[in-house]
């Protein structure tokens, strides 16, 4: 629905708990579909894998269900080098360029054309020190979030804003999963990588914390809710529903004739 239909809703549960992310927020990033966070520690990639491949033996980007560690908590930077004072305040968008830095090892997140431990198809992710993050390796740094809702320049928020982490130089997308665990050296933890596959599913994330949040951005002020004439929600949801319908590629066990509507006849529980 339009951003206009929905300014019409009371605030959801999930509402309360959003909070705007401003540069410079220490935060916690939740990858959607398995429910784990990003993670990152000092211990690196061993030098050789079982399959034998060479590994870069960067420290280890990983994916963990322990809300409680620190070491999943990474400082949202803005796209330049080195501290920039003006950034402090603003307001993250949707469709933004910009840096992670691990807070614990003070290094920058990055991927690169380095085969990731289990998928070689895919690209590796590593935390590297500051020195080279700001200096030789500053374009490895840079990730772009790609909204799901496609609506750029919308402030991202916690809970509620769903996005891609889109690696600028290389083209590729952050991504975990949980069929295959990492061994022994990786502390049986979710592998991330970088995915070639930019339009799969479960490339999506969301930020799920702030951490030390405190003072009115703390608080919840609930929004005010607007009004919209009937007709104008009636026929926007009719034709939300036409062009859904015309989209699909097969039926399907939820399809309803028409005539069945208005009284709700054939409805479905949720």
């Amino acid at each position: 629905m339009s951003a206009d239909f929905q300014e019409t809703l009371g605030d959801s549960p999930l509402a309360r708990e959003a909070k705007e992310v401003q540069y410079h927020d220490i935060i916690t990033i939740k990858h959607k579909d398995t429910g784990c966070l990003l993670h990152s520690h000092p211990y690196r990639y061993p030098l050789r894998y079982d399959d034998g491949r060479i590994s870069s033996q960067g420290q280890q980007v990983t994916c963990m269900h322990d809300f409680t560690d620190t070491n999943n908590h990474w400082e949202i930077l803005p796209p330049v080098a080195g501290s920039d004072s003006k950034a402090l305040g603003r307001v993250v968008k949707q469709g933004d360029t910009f840096r992670l830095r691990h807070v614990n090892t003070n290094g920058y997140l990055l991927t690169h054309d380095v085969a990731s431990p289990l998928y070689p198809t895919n690209e590796e992710f590593q935390v590297i020190e500051p020195e080279a993050g700001d200096g030789a390796r500053f374009n490895d740094t840079l990730f772009r979030l790609d909204p799901f809702d496609k609506r750029k320049e919308s402030p991202l928020k916690t809970k509620a804003s769903v996005v891609k982490f889109f690696h600028v130089p290389t083209i590729v997308t952050m991504w975990t999963h949980n069929d295959e665990l990492l061994p022994d050296w990786g502390f049986n933890q979710q592998e991330v990588n970088g995915n070639k596959k930019v339009g799969d599913a479960d490339n999506f994330w969301t930020i799920d914390n702030i951490i030390g949040l405190k003072g009115a951005r703390a608080v919840y002020v609930p929004k005010q809710v607007k009004t919209l004439p009937f007709l104008a929600k009636w026929y926007e949801l009719q034709l939300t529903m036409f062009e859904q319908n015309n989209k699909l590629s097969s039926e399907h066990p939820y399809a309803s004739e028409p005539q069945s509507w208005p009284l709700t006849l054939s409805g479905k529980s949720f």
